[in-house]
């Protein structure tokens, strides 16, 4: 799998705090993404994206049947087509992160291109829709933010 997927925001900068709207602190709605650098359309045939804080093995967000003609996620959207599988408290929607008592956890946007679509039931487990994205990813884009009080 390469990496090639160059996912940005106009609303947040990579290795800054994320801010506060996107938060358990502000109104905590998921935010605006952008993304380019996908392979041929021949062979990306949907995408995903998780947010996650890989140091602390949480996932906020579970998004996956996602068109990949789409170059942008807009924010407090769930595009459609687009399923949204559980986060990390068993729920399918965008679970804000609270900021980190000592403010440094990481907090990661991944994009994947998938060589085909997620097919789960409604109930799917997270391990179950996490697997099945990794399953079928061949490319990959992150953008990383901290949080923490800016």
């Amino acid at each position: 799998m390469n990496d090639e997927i160059n996912l940005t925001s106009t609303m947040m900068q990579s290795g800054e705090s994320i801010p506060d709207i996107y938060t358990c602190e502000g109104e905590g709605i998921s935010p605006t993404l952008q993304w380019s650098g996908l392979p041929d359309d021949d062979v990306t045939e949907s995408l995903a994206l998780v947010v996650d804080a890989p140091e602390e093995a949480t996932v906020f967000w579970v998004l996956y049947g996602l068109d990949p003609q789409t170059a942008e996620l807009r924010q407090n959207t769930v595009p459609q087509p687009g399923e949204q599988g559980v986060n990390s408290e068993g729920e399918s929607s965008y679970d804000p992160p609270c900021y980190a008592e000592d403010g440094a956890d990481e907090i990661r946007f991944t994009l994947y291109a998938l060589d085909s679509e997620v097919e789960l039931s409604d109930d799917a487990s997270l391990e179950e829709s996490l697997g099945a994205i990794a399953d079928r990813a061949i490319a990959r884009g992150s953008l990383s933010v901290t949080n923490g009080p800016s």
